[in-house]
């Protein structure tokens, strides 16, 4: 059978596509610039700074940016911003701003906003957010990403890595979530080893529970160090039962000091010792 190859449509398609420039090869196809917060367009719609807190007055610039959409950039833009009164960071505690504007300068694609963050003021744990709005700009501002919460939150300079000597105590659980017993005092040797900034992995995340009175070995576990304050994270034995761990650090002699508990009803408190 004779096959008929028909044309018309893609005739018509070449000449919709070429009819949208006005000189093919150099524009885009459509003109349309507009200007929208750098946070908002990320899957959750904010994102998270860490700041580290040094306790001499050190700030930091906030690294929030704004982002324009534009064929050339080749004139400068201004817009103007404001922070939303459901914020939770404080102006002159735990941030300042120099305005509430900032251009995006002729040939640039993004400029900061003029935050600049206290990291002094801000606590361990602490997650405060500065929700910004953006207001006008020389050119159309996106609605669908002009406002977004900008969360920040502290760490500390850490070094615990190294090895410790583990003296720890606890109740044996029944399988319910409660005691069956005492069992310690034990003592054993803990190695922690840095696997990141603030991160870290501990040896034995029972604390000898497991081989002294369960006769098995236990994996090792996680803890995250804010200036002096540990917490367990993604922090589970070798049955998927999780582990809630919280620690605190003696800043003059390095000493942890550690409880932990798991589902089944094992706990323990634990003193780490650092070996010389």
């Amino acid at each position: 059978m004779k096959r008929t190859i028909k044309f018309l449509p893609i005739l018509m398609a070449l000449f919709l596509l070429t009819g949208c420039f006005d000189d093919p090869g150099t524009d885009i196809l459509f003109d349309d610039s507009f200007v929208e917060l750098e946070a908002a367009t990320t899957g959750s719609g904010g994102r998270d700074f860490t700041f580290t807190r040094l306790n001499d007055g050190t700030t930091y610039s906030a690294g929030f940016m704004i982002n324009r959409a534009d064929a050339s950039a080749a004139q400068a833009v201004n817009v103007t911003y404001e922070v939303d009164a459901a914020s939770t960071a404080i102006d002159g505690i735990h941030y300042t701003s120099a305005g509430t504007s900032v251009t995006i300068p002729a040939g640039e694609w993004t400029a900061e906003l003029p935050f600049t963050i206290l990291a002094d003021g801000i606590e361990a744990g602490e997650r405060l957010t500065i929700i910004v709005n953006l207001v006008s700009a020389d050119i159309p501002v996106n609605e669908s990403f002009a406002s977004a919460p900008h969360t920040i939150q502290i760490s500390c300079p850490s070094d615990l890595g190294g090895t410790y000597t583990s003296v720890a105590t606890g109740d044996v659980g029944d399988g319910a979530g409660g005691s069956s017993g005492a069992w310690g005092p034990v003592t054993t040797e803990i190695t922690v080893t840095s696997v990141g900034e603030i991160l870290y992995t501990f040896s034995d995340i029972s604390f000898g529970l497991y081989a002294g009175v369960y006769g098995i070995d236990a994996p090792a576990g996680n803890l995250q160090d804010i200036c002096g304050t540990l917490t367990g994270v993604n922090t589970a034995d070798q049955y998927a039962d999780p582990f809630t761990i919280n620690a605190t650090v003696d800043g003059t002699n390095g000493v942890i000091s550690l409880t932990w508990a798991n589902t089944w009803g094992d706990t323990g408190s634990v003193v780490l010792t650092p070996v010389p």
